[in-house]
């Protein structure tokens, strides 16, 4: 299930890499409004990445439905009543799920996560991902 999931970010960052693409052949730019950085495109590359990127988006936002389906797969009919197989089995063990994000509100960051460690990357990503904007905008305009 987590095949979905993955596809999707790898539709995602492929758009990526074609807009790059298209705006290091000239049939584009970028431009910053305001905070929002904006891309645009004249050419295949960049319409291709744009596709892509949505397509991706909207393979992450049907992911958990998709895995909420594949809960119900254990799930058996008898007597009238639902009998989850999962809870006869002893040996199920729990996982925690553990999660961590960044919001970025201009320039103020707000840095969240179920632990600390989580809390940890997801400021680390979120540097990683303010300098690489700041780096691209200064090839841009260099």
């Amino acid at each position: 299930m987590k095949m979905v999931r993955n596809t999707g970010a790898v539709l995602i960052l492929l758009g990526i890499v074609l807009l790059f693409w298209s705006i290091f052949n000239g049939e584009g730019g970028a431009a910053i409004i305001i905070i929002f950085p904006v891309f645009y495109s004249y050419g295949i590359y960049g319409a291709l990445g744009t596709v892509l990127i949505f397509f991706g988006i909207f393979l992450l936002f049907i992911s958990p439905l998709i895995d909420s389906v594949g809960m119900y797969e254990n799930t058996i009919v008898s007597n009238n009543r639902y009998e989850n197989l999962e809870m006869e089995n002893e040996n199920t063990v729990e996982r925690k799920e553990k999660y961590g994000g960044i919001i970025l509100i201009g320039p103020i960051p707000i840095i969240f996560g179920s632990d600390k460690n989580q809390a940890k990357y997801a400021a680390i990503g979120g540097i990683l991902l303010i300098l690489s904007v700041m780096l691209f905008v200064m090839i841009l305009y260099l």
